[in-house]
């Protein structure tokens, strides 16, 4: 399977269905920093490739090889609403 231009092999895929197995309470930027850190995904300055990591596992999920945790947005959501209201107040 090719994902983003890279050659996903069922290993690795695997590898990723045993994070979730092992460790069902990480959420998804969790399991994403484990991922990046695993494949030493860096950018040209050193910092790590999050985002492209969070979408690559967003794509595996679509093609139905993984199920990842649920998402946390509302409860970030809630947070910010709540911060730019005590900022406006």
């Amino acid at each position: 399977m090719f994902i983003q231009g890279r050659e996903l092999k069922t290993s690795e895929i695997e590898w990723i269905r045993g994070l979730l197995q092992v460790h069902p309470e990480w959420n998804r930027i969790r399991l994403s920093r484990d991922l990046y850190g695993g494949w030493y995904w860096r950018n040209l300055a050193g910092w790590p490739k999050d985002t492209a990591a969070c979408t690559l596992l967003l794509k595996i999920e679509l093609a139905c090889c993984i199920a990842l945790p649920g998402r946390r947005r509302l409860r970030l959501m809630r947070a910010a609403i709540s911060t730019l209201a005590d900022i406006n107040s």
